[in-house]
């Protein structure tokens, strides 16, 4: 269309100017538009100001008055050119709290959109409202139920728009479809308003999460871009240990994950199992015996143990799972 108008021939269009809205971010489409001869660019969705800023600054001057007279204008310049410069590549998002305290996310530039929790007190948000201890509490006690409701797909829309204002592009980390409270669907539903929006099965959960935020961060962080950073996310969720233990069972039992004689088991001769996520469920691989201050060093010991040779030492996450005194 747009050579349509530049070659038309006697069209009263032929000069006009055009600005390209897309959803193709980075510095190559920016380039790409520069090259075929727009006159602006702008990545959607949409920022007022920026849509603005580039119609004030390809508009005649004599077309224009300010009502509110600054400086602003102009210093445009080829701002659209440069605007990719002022956002980051990749913003790294998730739906999982990920074991990951709050200083840690905002460390990372690590942006989460809670879920809510749905007990008989009411609605809370996941992290904000109601924290890991008050959830479990709530879980082990007799005939209280805990659910977790997925965030909807207008939700996710709005938490992507906001993501795109400050960069080129979104890679979401989501819990795995088939976990209870999940909203990988519903992530991948919003995603189709934007051309620059992915979303990823996480195939972990918890501390595993948190592991793969924290390797996908550091590679936004070196100026990846988010098919580069996909590329490189099979070989990280195959090295990560998305091991956890428990003081108690009770959440597992609610939620189905465990059998009746697993649970009774376990609380008889008070042992800590250690659960991993194998898609689509929850799984007990062993149980460790003794007090908590025991067993967690002996689960720590043998994760240590089994991959000697690969572990990374520097960053141990013990997902806040079951620990009531």
């Amino acid at each position: 269309c747009f050579h349509k108008i530049r070659e038309q021939v006697g069209g009263r269009s032929k000069n006009a100017r055009v600005i390209a809205l897309t959803a193709n971010a980075g510095s190559e489409s920016a380039e790409l538009y520069a090259g075929e001869g727009f006159d602006g660019y702008v990545v959607k969705p949409v920022n007022s100001h920026l849509l603005e800023s580039e119609i004030l600054r390809l508009l005649p001057d004599k077309l224009v008055t300010m009502l509110n007279k600054d400086d602003e204008g102009e210093e445009l310049g080829m701002l659209w050119k440069d605007n990719h410069l002022t956002k980051s590549m990749v913003s790294i998002t998730t739906d999982c709290a990920a074991a990951l305290p709050k200083n840690m996310m905002a460390a990372n530039n690590i942006s989460v959109i809670t879920a809510k929790i749905k007990t008989e007190h009411g609605a809370f948000n996941d992290t904000i409202d109601v924290t890991a201890n008050s959830m479990i509490d709530s879980l082990i006690q007799e005939n209280v139920n805990v659910t977790v409701e997925a965030v909807s797909v207008d939700r996710f829309v709005d938490f992507f728009s906001e993501q795109l204002k400050k960069s080129n592009e979104v890679l979401h980390i989501s819990l795995p479809e088939r976990v209870e409270g999940s909203s990988y669907n519903e992530a991948v539903e919003a995603a189709r308003n934007f051309g620059s929006v992915t979303v990823i099965n996480a195939n972990h959960i918890s501390g595993g999460v948190g592991h793969i935020l924290l390797e996908v961060a550091e590679l936004a962080r070196r100026g990846k871009s988010a098919a580069e950073i996909v590329e490189e996310l099979h070989g990280i969720t195959e090295r990560v240990n998305g091991s956890f233990i428990c003081d108690s069972t009770a959440f597992l039992r609610k939620s189905g994950q465990i059998t009746l004689s697993t649970y009774n088991l376990s609380r008889a001769f008070s042992l800590k199992p250690v659960v991993y996520y194998k898609n689509p469920r929850m799984k007990i691989i062993t149980f460790f015996s003794g007090n908590r201050k025991k067993a967690w060093s002996n689960y720590i010991k043998k994760c240590f143990k089994s991959r000697t040779k690969s572990v990374d030492r520097e960053l141990l996450l013990v997902p806040n799972v079951g620990i009531i005194a």
